[in-house]
């Protein structure tokens, strides 16, 4: 995880997934990854075979100036979410409300499917 001047960036690490296997929510101060790596049918006799199969998920405490736009890329086996920072539009319009949800599906970037899209849920309230 990095911060650049316009957002806070995560990544990681997603060998193998596609981008309909992944899910990114972003509820209150929590960005959360999911993601499903999907074993194929063998078509080799393994005598070993070093790979994990399943679901699998992550969550990260986000710090409070992050509640910006959700993008994210997948490219070679790396998933990186970048969270822009919370501007001053968008700190005055969470005041007005006790809470607010939203879902909405993530562009995603990928090197091998330039229309490809993942499902991301943001949800927020106020601070």
């Amino acid at each position: 995880m990095y911060e650049t001047d316009e957002a806070l960036v995560v990544v990681a690490p997603m060998p193998g997934v596609t981008p309909d296997d992944v899910e990114i929510v972003v509820e209150a101060d929590t960005l959360t990854i999911r993601a499903q790596l999907r074993a194929s049918a063998p078509t080799k006799n393994y005598v070993m075979h070093e790979w994990d199969y399943g679901a699998y998920e992550r969550s990260v405490p986000l710090p409070a100036v992050f509640h910006g736009d959700v993008t994210a890329s997948l490219g070679n086996g790396q998933l990186a979410v970048s969270i822009q920072r919370r501007t001053a539009s968008t700190a005055t319009s969470s005041e007005g409300s006790s809470s607010s949800s939203r879902s909405s599906s993530v562009a995603m970037s990928s090197s091998t499917d330039a229309g490809a899209s993942v499902t991301a849920t943001v949800k927020r309230s106020s601070d």
